[in-house]
């Protein structure tokens, strides 16, 4: 039977107490706080066991960007297997020496997984996820990993492509990003220049997407790829090469000598070279531009010119034929040769070219010309008085002379000043045709003459009349030379005195009034002297000494 202590006894207990500062604690408190702890032991090693015998992929955990936890590995191999087909390289381009833009929108270019050689097993890749937590963990150390959310959420599976698949698609794609600059492309229709400006290409290097496509491994945040891309920069436009191909000069109906007729003019085709090009640098890339082409018509059209064709004398002259027979054979023939010639608006016509070289072949012989100031007989001597006559008949036809030489001593057969000397090789005469329309050359022998006639279409009535003045003149000399093979007072040499003249072109009115005087040309003729041969009588031979003995007959001689 329990007694209650008495107060004597309470009182030391109460004192011992107080005295080592110590208290006690009911048992009752003892035996809650150990019910506590092995409920929680309990608790915690529950977790674990169902942590660890859990067939289900650890809660939280994805792979492959898809959410599996809470799956089964069956479950989730099959959640696996219709999203690895669909796995794609995204690529997305910023241009070179730029920051990439944040990613919006579908990518540039997409290369699926399976075309760089994508092998990976759903079943393999989900139970490695299960086991990454549950199997590679010590028991009791599961719940602690669940608790605080340590566990690995994210299983990266290793993904293996083949490397020459990956070459292969890194060219495919830089390929397909690229593009060259386009062409520059201009047109004409309706008189009216299109001009397309050019669009620059862009670059897209394989090494720069192939070395992305290694960044493949484990991770699926690398199947988004910034790709640099570079300009390839458009040539400029020339406009200048578009007017040399566009551009036309107007032309009047002309003469074709290959049909002998009248052919049609041309056009003029035009257009303000800096303007155009000032557009067109103004305009966007790939932007059109288009220009109205200035047209010109020609002043002259066929039916025009078939009318008056030839119709005027613009200019004739004619010069006394001179010289023997070779002389006048080689006047004839060269005569011949200009003989209908057509010169056409702007065209030169020139003696040489349309003669060609006097040869035996063609007939021509030999008659005296003037070579190294002496007189020689050459091969087409001669060939120099229907040049003169022909250089007369354009003056007095009022057209452009190119080219022209006088003779080196005054001719006998036309007035100083008209003449006009030529030689195959050197000295040519040339001649513009500055009108609107052909101009045919007619020249003939007739009666101890040659005449030259340039036949045209007058459309002003205009004419010309030549005129010279004398400016000095230089006596020739007589100079002797001694030859004996010569009789003495043989001239050798026909003299000729020089003269200098200066010839004006004066420019008539149809009604004959005088509209202008222009100076035309200084011809300079040289002189030369006369050469005779003096040979003086020869001195008679002494005679002998007479004899001693005879003084009579000295005195006799």
């Amino acid at each position: 039977m329990e007694h209650a202590p008495t107060a004597a006894a309470l009182s030391a207990a109460e004192q011992s107490a107080g005295a080592g500062k110590s208290f006690s604690i009911p048992l009752a408190v003892f035996s809650a706080l150990g019910i506590a702890v092995a409920l929680t032991v309990g608790a915690y090693t529950g977790l674990c066991a169902f942590l660890a015998s859990s067939n289900t992929i650890w809660p939280g955990i994805s792979i492959l960007g898809q959410e599996v936890g809470g799956m089964s590995v069956d479950r989730a191999a099959e959640t696996l297997a219709g999203v690895i087909p669909t796995l794609n390289a995204d690529l997305y381009l910023y241009e070179e020496g730029t920051k990439p833009a944040v990613h919006a929108g579908e990518p540039d270019y997409s290369i699926p997984l399976s075309d760089l050689g994508l092998t990976l097993d759903p079943y393999k890749t989900a139970r490695a996820a299960y086991e990454i937590n549950v199997g590679n963990t010590p028991f009791f150390n599961l719940g602690w990993q669940f608790l605080t959310g340590q566990g690995v959420l994210e299983y990266r599976a290793a993904m293996e492509l083949d490397p020459l698949k990956k070459d292969a698609e890194a060219q495919k794609a830089a390929d397909a990003l690229s593009y060259p600059v386009t062409t520059f492309d201009w047109s004409v229709s309706n008189d009216v220049l299109s001009a397309t400006n050019p669009i620059n290409g862009r670059g897209v290097n394989a090494t720069d997407v192939r070395n992305k496509l290694d960044t493949i491994v484990n991770d699926i945040s690398a199947l988004t790829m910034d790709i640099p891309y570079h300009w390839v920069e458009a040539d400029p436009v020339d406009v200048q090469a578009i007017h040399d191909a566009v551009y036309k000069e107007t032309r009047n109906a002309y003469y074709d000598k290959n049909i002998g007729d009248v052919a049609p003019g041309q056009h003029g085709v035009d257009f303000d070279v800096d303007a155009y090009a000032a557009t067109l640098q103004a305009a966007a890339q790939g932007e059109t531009v288009s220009l109205p082409l200035t047209v010109t018509t020609p002043k002259i059209s066929r039916v025009q010119m078939k009318e008056v064709l030839f119709r005027d004398v613009l200019g004739e002259a004619s010069t006394p034929l001179t010289g023997g027979s070779a002389r006048i054979n080689n006047v004839r023939l060269a005569s011949n040769a200009i003989n209908g010639a057509v010169i056409n608006a702007g065209e030169v016509f020139s003696y040489n070219a349309t003669t060609g070289q006097r040869t035996v072949a063609k007939g021509y012989q030999a008659a005296p010309a003037y070579i190294n100031g002496l007189t020689v007989d050459e091969i087409g001597g001669g060939v120099c008085q229907p040049s003169s006559t022909l250089y007369l008949a354009t003056l007095r036809g009022n057209l452009e002379i190119t080219e022209r030489y006088a003779h080196r001593y005054i001719p006998s057969y036309i007035d100083a000043g008209m003449d006009a000397t030529v030689s195959w090789g050197g000295p040519d005469y040339k001649f513009t045709n500055n009108t609107d329309y052909p101009i045919k050359v007619v020249s003939f022998l007739e009666n101890g003459r040659i005449y030259v006639r340039l036949l045209g279409t007058n459309v002003t009535g205009r004419y010309a009349k030549m005129t010279n003045e004398l400016l000095s003149t230089t006596p020739y000399t007589t100079v002797y030379q001694k030859d004996p093979s010569v009789a003495s007072g043989t001239v050798t040499v026909t003299p000729y005195t020089g003269y200098k003249y200066k010839t004006y072109r004066h420019v008539y009115d149809a009604n004959g009034n005088e509209i202008s005087v222009a100076y035309e040309a200084t011809s300079d003729y040289k002189k030369r002297d006369r050469v005779i041969i003096q040979n003086p009588a020869p001195k008679p031979a002494p005679a002998p000494a007479p004899a001693a003995e005879a003084p009579a007959a000295q005195a006799a001689a």
